[in-house]
């Protein structure tokens, strides 16, 4: 049976339509802006650690279409007989006027913005049996809030306050309660570590339920331990430990016996951190106890805030022991 003309007509117009619908839509570009008042974001760590400072780092919420790093200079770099320029960024959204103070309840500690550190590099090296010593001075931007006259010095055990007040931000605050001091058992750690068999790592126990955080890596940056043709087998590792606990033992993973005559060894680094409940949450535990689904009535957009109110952060606490061993394949 023919179609009429009219018949024809209506198909066609069918067809049309119903490929135009299956057409992607050409495309726009459409501006996403944020439209909330911006807050203060805190990394706040007190380090029981002598050799590692306590700091505040502080820095706004910044709109979805803002820079994340601004140029603020250069610095010269020589290499041989050339020199260049090489451009020094930072935070854009980085808060260097606040006004950062840590009490113990009877002290108030005030912290200060630095900018950058000088650190130095030492190499040793003889040649022609004369002794040299190379000192690099290096200046390394930090960026961060710290106590510049060295009178803070946290302990254990103890209930420190955080106040935090920026110029147009809501003042924040924080609290947090110091952990112990881990405690390894040297004398009951093996002197050398065989990378191919299980080794114990042990420590005093503690009296509550800390949470530990146990690491062991080679320190020569030199050694390549992950190519398999230098025999090792694989001798890092890291683990949450209940520090409650007094022994972990380190598993290993088969490898083949080592058929080289000559084994290297190096320098081995065991740490054991304990933590306080603020910096476990935030770093370990991570945003899982925070999650929420859109099918039910609970927001998801917002950050998070542990150990602070009036801003989104952390204010965290931790302590660490270490001990050196020498490893072997």
């Amino acid at each position: 049976m023919e179609l009429n003309l009219k018949s024809k007509f209506f198909v066609l117009i069918l067809f049309c339509f119903s490929i135009q619908n299956c057409l992607p839509p050409p495309e726009q570009w459409e501006d996403i802006e944020s439209d909330y008042d911006h807050v203060l974001n805190v990394l706040g760590i007190i380090s029981l650690d002598e050799e590692v400072p306590s700091f505040v780092g502080l820095y706004r919420t910044t709109d979805l279409g803002e820079l994340s790093q601004i140029n603020v200079g250069s610095d010269t770099i020589s290499s041989e007989d050339d020199f260049f320029e090489k451009p020094i960024y930072e935070p854009a959204a980085l808060i260097k006027d606040a006004i950062v103070q840590i009490s113990d309840g009877q002290n108030a500690f005030e912290f200060s913005f630095v900018e950058t550190e000088i650190f130095y590099d030492t190499v040793n090296f003889t040649i022609g049996g004369i002794d040299y010593q190379f000192i690099d001075t290096l200046d390394i931007p930090i960026n961060y809030y710290k106590d510049t006259l060295g009178i803070f010095e946290p302990q254990s055990g103890v209930n420190y306050t955080l106040s935090i007040q920026a110029s147009g931000y809501d003042p924040v605050t924080g609290s947090l309660t110091t952990p112990n001091f881990p405690e390894l058992r040297d004398t009951l750690i093996a002197d050398t570590i065989v990378s191919r068999s299980t080794f114990e790592i042990h420590w005093s126990p503690a009296e509550d339920t800390t949470k530990g955080f146990l690491s062991g890596t080679v320190l020569n940056e030199w050694s390549d331990y992950w190519d398999e043709s230098k025999n090792w087998c694989r001798p890092y590792f890291e683990r949450i430990v209940n520090l409650s606990d007094s022994l972990y033992t380190v598993p290993t993973e088969f490898c083949e016996e080592s058929q080289d005559d000559e084994l290297i060894s190096e320098e081995y680094f065991i740490r054991l951190t304990s933590m306080d409940d603020n910096y476990f949450k935030y770093f370990i535990r991570g945003e899982v106890e925070d999650y929420s689904n859109f099918l039910i009535d609970s927001p998801t957009t917002k950050g998070r805030s542990v150990g602070i109110e009036g801003g989104f952060g952390v204010f965290g606490s931790i302590a660490t022991d270490e001990v050196y061993r020498i490893v072997v394949p």
